[in-house]
């Protein structure tokens, strides 16, 4: 995920709207430090079936602890409970009926567990930023204060765009908020599920999102957000309306929501480069906005790639997303193992653990039927006609994930008829613990049965930075890299494209340094060209990674540019704010001056 920057105009626009309308408010550590150093709670237990979720809610009259409960993944909504612990009217704490912490101090497992589930630093500007924040209701409370000011700062104008995009999201999905809302549209099964009457209300809230973010591309086209500059934001916004029809409604009225898409042509190149890592009908898993988004985009819109099926990750866990890549027209679609009905029943998620082994597909047919919520099994075992077996050990996680069961229905179903990838961006934590199968192809990572150990070397980084993989088949990563991928020149550009670009930063350099390794002087020199043409370079590992390439050779004096770089870059707090990450890098470069000067 890209770590969030600021705006010099963001910044501004913070300022005012905390000190305006928030000021009077403690922050979220300071309330839940308070909360912790009083209380003995810790953020999720576990008792009769249910789980019980503790959370802080800023509303507009304080701060609430509240207690959500779960049943097999479902909301118990009629339990849940909301008690004002900081009162904006009093300015101080109230006393909450729980257990008094005996020790005065917080327990540190307790704040890590709050703090991730919802104080990262995202979800801490939007409780700064936004006098109400995190409870079911605040999309209209928000929409209710601003939603007919004729001006209003940059952030206060951004947190409309998401209260509506929020609202119109949760009509149809409830996907928005971690609450059961109650104005949720009740759907039928299936598509065409909304009435002219209800997709007009959809269509309101969601096209007021994307106004708001073009209001406020307008107001402040520099505004940064999570995904990139506010354009981008917008950009995607058209397209998450395009992805919600297509689900509960038909790709003829989602496609009336594609109108008026404007990327920069930069993350449509990036797009490109995605789709075109893939080998002919892949199946491309990805996990993030702008690595889904504007891949959609252009196989809807532009018909580009329509052989290769997106499956986001984050989405899998909703039935009507699996059944739109079971159905869909626009692209390749793809078929499960498992009926709609029984994806629909199944178990949030699937615990695991102990030592047996199961046959994948045995594993499936028992998941989807309800009978391996307990599982003890540790390892799968999957045995494909024509090609090696595959046994590999699940994630140490404790559990399975609905949307981690799909992509090994996915992997069961295809049996390596098409080509399986998962995009460089997805998190480790969702590739099921096949990294050591999978391989670098373009910007994709491609599964082999055979597994492709890591490429072995004598470089210095070695010691200290992952080493480069072996490629699976140099010839065609050079054919992409050289002849099919597309860079765009980063002079000028934000820091959030310089972000988003990094991807390709990083496989030009570690290409070159897998053809140094493999004595191809010739096309590690073609790829530092290709760094060089489109300024795609960046103080960062890759950075460090090049010097010693450079050393290698011969060519000092590059090298010793490139320390330069790296040498302010480490001194300016605000490119490290880390110190640990600092102290390695000085580490790294002087272990580079004594090797090779």
């Amino acid at each position: 995920m890209i770590k969030i920057r600021f705006s010099v105009g963001l910044i501004l626009s913070i300022v005012l709207v905390f000190t305006v309308q928030a000021q009077a408010f403690p922050d979220f550590p300071t309330v839940l430090n308070e909360l912790l150093s009083k209380y003995n709670i810790t953020h999720t237990q576990y008792k009769d079936k249910e789980v019980m979720v503790h959370l802080l809610d800023k509303r507009l009259n304080g701060w609430y602890f509240t207690t959500v409960y779960y049943r097999d993944g479902v909301t118990v909504a009629e339990k849940e409970t909301n008690v004002l612990f900081w009162s904006k009217q009093q300015n101080s704490y109230l006393k909450l009926s729980e257990a008094t912490n005996p020790n005065k101090t917080p327990d540190p497992r307790a704040y890590e567990a709050f703090i991730n589930a919802q104080g990262s630093e995202t979800e801490r500007m939007y409780y700064r930023i936004s006098p109400c924040y995190g409870y079911n209701g605040w999309e209209k409370d928000i929409i209710s204060m601003w939603g007919s000011k004729p001006s209003l700062p940059d952030s206060s104008l951004y947190m409309l765009g998401r209260a509506y995009s929020a609202y119109a999201g949760n009509l149809l999905l409830a996907f928005g908020t971690i609450y059961k809302p109650s104005y949720q549209i009740n759907l039928p099964e299936g598509l065409n599920a909304l009435t002219t009457q209800q997709l007009a209300e959809f269509r309101k809230y969601h096209h007021n999102a994307v106004k708001s973010f073009e209001r406020l591309t307008a107001q402040n086209p520099h505004f940064e957000t999570l995904v990139g500059n506010i354009r981008i934001k917008a950009a995607n916004e058209k397209v998450t309306g395009f992805l919600y029809l297509c689900m509960v409604q038909n790709e003829e009225e989602g496609l009336k929501e594609l109108n008026g898409v404007n990327y920069p042509e930069n993350m449509l190149m990036m797009a490109r480069n995605y789709l075109n890592s893939c080998g002919q009908n892949g199946i491309l898993i990805t996990n993030g906005d702008n690595d889904t988004f504007p891949l959609l985009y252009l196989q809807a819109k532009e018909t580009l790639r329509t052989d290769v099926t997106v499956i986001n990750t984050s989405l899998l866990n909703l039935p009507r997303y699996a059944e739109m890549i079971r159905n869909q027209k626009f692209a390749k679609n793809y078929s499960f193992l498992t009926t709609p009905e029984n994806f629909k029943t199944a178990n949030a998620y699937c615990e695991t653990g102990y030592r047996d082994t199961a046959m994948l597909g045995t594993f499936l047919e028992d998941y989807y039927q309800g009978k391996n919520r307990n599982s003890k099994v540790s390892w799968l075992y999957f045995k494909a006609e024509g090609n090696p077996d595959m046994c590999w050990r699940l994630p140490r996680t404790g559990y399975l994930s609905k949307s981690d069961m799909i992509l090994l229905d996915i992997l069961n179903t295809n049996h390596w008829v098409r080509p399986f990838y998962f995009l460089q961006t997805v998190s480790s934590s969702s590739m099921l613990n096949l990294g050591s199968r999978l391989c670098p192809e373009g910007l994709a990572l491609r599964l082999y049965p055979e597994g492709t150990p890591p490429l072995q070397s004598d470089y210095l980084l070695d010691k200290y930075i992952t080493n480069w993989y072996c490629c699976f088949d140099e010839t065609k990563e050079f054919q992409l890299l050289t002849k099919e991928f597309q860079y765009p020149n980063t002079l000028n550009r934000s820091e959030s494209e310089y972000a988003t670009l990094g991807l390709l930063r990083k496989n030009l350099v570690d290409f070159a340094g897998e053809r140094l390794v493999a004595n191809d002087t010739t096309q590690t020199l073609a790829i530092l060209a290709l760094l060089k043409q489109s300024n795609n370079l960046y103080p960062g590992i890759e950075m460090i990674k090049l010097q010693e390439i450079h050393y290698l050779l011969g060519e000092k004096e590059e090298a010793q540019k490139l320390s330069n770089i790296m040498q302010k870059a480490i001194n300016n707090p605000i490119a490290f704010p880390n110190q640990a990450a600092k102290d390695l890098y000085i580490s790294i470069e002087q272990k580079l001056k004594e090797t090779y000067d």
